[in-house]
């Protein structure tokens, strides 16, 4: 199937193209003891929107996938466990209206033997040497830059040996630019990560500046890797970016850096703003979001789909903002009985918002144990955990494992769903603080495992 090359390019933009016709993308075989399978993938072909999606495996070891691409064809990524220890990864090139086999084993050795079919077989094997050495999470680990760069180094050097495998040419100059791009993300990632451990700014060190120089910001092809935010902040004083703390100053900067490199491209310049949104609502916590909503909607002004994508996190900041009546709610605790949120109010308290099925939430628990300990006989303060598991019996259950010294409570499916959204929770741990005038102190507050969090509440009951 041959293409223009800027047909290849446009895919990866966020332009919505129209829908090409469904067909069975993905179907194949799994034994050696495989039993998860997910798919790393993203319609629109940039990195903010990828989507980690489980493929069920059937009993007699089938499995298939298959979903409306917006784009001509989509590479994506493969992840296989065994028992919930990883096996390996490998990269697939799916075509609209073409169907790519793929029979995977774990062999005795523990490695990972792939055998593909189809018409795209040969690049869908290419895209897998691709992914092996360009994703990001192998990276994420222990060892040195030095180490890191020169396993990326070889890990491409041994990917561009590959390239002139593909014949078609316009696939293969495709190829050889995301080859370019993919690398540099990585770069980026392991130079930001040198950079916060030496406390110093990216532009201080030669390999920032000359990557700089040999990447252009508005090449399209870059958005699948996420590089363009990473190239405006190389620009950013790493101190602004403080995860669960206020992220009003680096979204402000972010901002201006991007105003200041002149972005030409339509899709880069939306993808930044995605970019600056999605980390000032995941990361941040607090500050001054009038100030950044009052900016962000003249910065992304040309782009009110992306505007009213984000709307809904101000509105839910408006109506948890400190200061205002808390939601009330009715509870149920493990004896059936029912009583009223309201009637904790009288002193500070501080709920746990959690699931069984939350590991994250879990392992909140022995923290936020040693957090009630402390305040064990202070009657200023008093702690709650509320369920929003749908099976009650696996929460008892639970209950009965860990024992927990304060009170427990579920809530019905109906109130879960109104809870959820009066306090504007997407997705769990959360943790509230409800003043001793039952007002709102903080709607996502402090976790129990953060280490600021006994001086927060000893200061707030001084209030």
């Amino acid at each position: 199937m041959r293409r223009t090359l800027i047909t290849l390019l446009t895919m990866l933009s966020f332009a919505l193209l129209p829908v090409v016709a469904r067909g069975q993308l993905l179907k194949g075989t799994v034994s050696g003891n495989i039993d998860e399978m997910t798919i790393a993938i993203s319609l629109d072909g940039t990195m903010l929107a990828t989507e980690y999606r489980p493929i069920e495996i059937s009993a007699d070891g089938t499995f298939l996938f298959d979903v409306e691409l917006k784009t001509p064809f989509n590479d994506v990524m493969l992840e296989f466990n065994s028992k919930g220890q990883p096996v390996g990864i490998c990269g697939a090139h799916l075509v609209a209206g073409e169907t790519l086999s793929l029979a995977v084993a774990k062999t005795e050795t523990g490695e990972l033997s792939l055998q593909f079919d189809g018409k795209y077989k040969d690049i869908s094997e290419f895209y897998t040497h691709f992914v092996r050495a360009c994703e990001v999470m192998q990276y994420v680990n222990n060892q040195s830059y030095e180490a890191n760069r020169a396993t990326l180094t070889a890990g491409v050097g041994r990917v561009k040996q590959l390239l002139p495998l593909i014949g078609d040419v316009e696939f293969r100059e495709y190829y050889t630019r995301s080859l370019e791009a993919a690398q540099k993300q990585v770069m980026c990632m392991l130079l930001q990560k040198k950079v916060r451990a030496e406390n110093k700014q990216p532009r201080e060190y030669a390999e920032y500046n000359e990557l700089m120089r040999n990447t252009d910001i508005n090449d399209e092809i870059g958005l699948k890797y996420g590089l363009p935010g990473s190239l405006v902040s190389a620009y950013i004083a790493p101190g602004l970016f403080i995860p669960l703390q206020d992220m009003t100053p680096y979204a402000l900067r972010f901002m201006d850096v991007v105003d200041s490199l002149g972005v030409t491209s339509r899709a880069v310049r939306k993808e930044l703003c995605n970019h600056c949104a999605f980390s000032y609502f995941t990361y941040g916590k607090g500050g001054d979001y009038e100030k950044f909503w009052k900016r962000f909607t003249a910065f992304a002004r040309d782009y009110p789909e992306v505007i009213a994508e984000y709307a809904p996190r101000i509105e839910v900041l408006d109506r948890t903002r400190k200061g205002k009546e808390a939601y009330d709610v009715v509870l149920t605790d493990p004896e059936g009985k029912s009583m009223r949120l309201s009637g904790f109010f009288g002193t500070l308290l501080y709920i746990d918002v959690w699931a069984t099925w939350c590991g994250p939430c879990c392992a909140e628990i022995p923290e936020l144990e040693k957090v009630v300990k402390h305040y064990q006989g202070n009657d200023n303060i008093r702690f709650i955990s509320i369920s929003i598991d749908s099976d009650s019996k696996a929460w008892k259950a639970k209950l009965a494992e860990d024992k927990p010294a304060w009170p427990q409570f579920i809530l019905d499916r109906k109130v879960a769903k109104q809870f959820q959204a009066d306090w504007g929770i997407s997705g769990i741990p959360r943790f509230i603080l409800i003043d001793k005038h039952g007002k709102i102190y903080n709607g996502d507050a402090m976790r129990p495992s953060d280490e600021g969090i006994i001086p927060l509440l000893d200061k707030v009951m001084n209030e």
